[in-house]
């Protein structure tokens, strides 16, 4: 009977333990993009109010605020990156009366244009 109550106990914890770590690493995937995400949106604004103050950033200004951003990591050259170790993607665009700034994570996957990829936005009014 005590085998029986043991090996009991040995079956459920060999199906559990599986489901548990599954949970674990897609709560971590999720912890990452939100962390990500967060960095992408802070970034978005500030490099906005960048392009804001000077239409003609240089890349070492927007690295400089990219680098600013507290969610943002720095690779070993001090070159901000995201989770991963992938360079943020900018993209800045004036169209109409429009200022539009893309900063964009390539995600786990380490390559743009892909379906993990985490893209933040920020519109305002352009200066002209």
């Amino acid at each position: 009977m005590k085998k029986n109550w043991v090996t009991g106990i040995l079956i459920g914890l060999g199906i559990l333990i599986p489901i548990v770590a599954l949970l674990v690493l897609f709560l971590r995937r999720q912890a990452e993009k939100t962390f990500t995400y967060d960095a992408a949106r802070a970034a978005s604004g500030r490099i906005s109010d960048l392009y804001k103050a000077n239409p003609a950033p240089t890349q070492k200004e927007i690295d400089d605020v990219l680098g600013s951003v507290s969610r943002v990591m720095l690779d070993k050259d001090r070159k901000p990156v995201d989770l991963w170790g992938t360079p943020f993607r900018i993209r800045h665009e004036v169209k109409d009366r429009e200022r539009t700034v893309l900063v964009s994570s390539a995600g786990p996957d380490r390559r743009f244009d892909t379906g993990d990829d985490i893209t933040f936005g920020t519109i305002s009014p352009a200066n002209r």
